[in-house]
């Protein structure tokens, strides 16, 4: 059955980039967010969370700042949907590396 959450994971696997999802993360003060993917290393320290609504990521914006995340929200795309390599490209581009620079995917070197 498709799942939007596997055409990320599929976009990212070709890519070599490395994303964990659903994802459940869990802030200091207790709470706990549940997003649809997380792309490790890019936008903040521990990576950019997506979610198809962002509305209880933007009531702990905060925390997930002071905590090394930042969020995104994008609405589930049609069925079937494939991301392809350089709309990913340019959106993880946007949202820049925030890993160990000797971890840097080439893509992000050469471009």
């Amino acid at each position: 059955m498709w799942n939007h959450v596997d055409a990320w994971k599929a976009a990212a696997s070709r890519l070599g980039v490395l994303v964990t999802g659903p994802v459940t993360v869990r802030l200091s003060e207790g709470v706990t967010i549940s997003a649809d993917i997380l792309f490790h290393c890019f936008g903040a320290p521990k990576g950019t969370l997506v979610f198809a609504n962002s509305q209880v990521a933007r009531q702990y914006e905060r925390q997930l700042i002071s905590e090394g995340y930042t969020y995104s929200e994008f609405l589930p795309p049609h069925e079937g949907y494939i991301y392809s390599e350089a709309e990913l490209t340019e959106l993880l581009k946007d949202w820049t590396w925030c890993g160990p620079e000797d971890s840097t995917p080439t893509w992000l070197r050469i471009g």
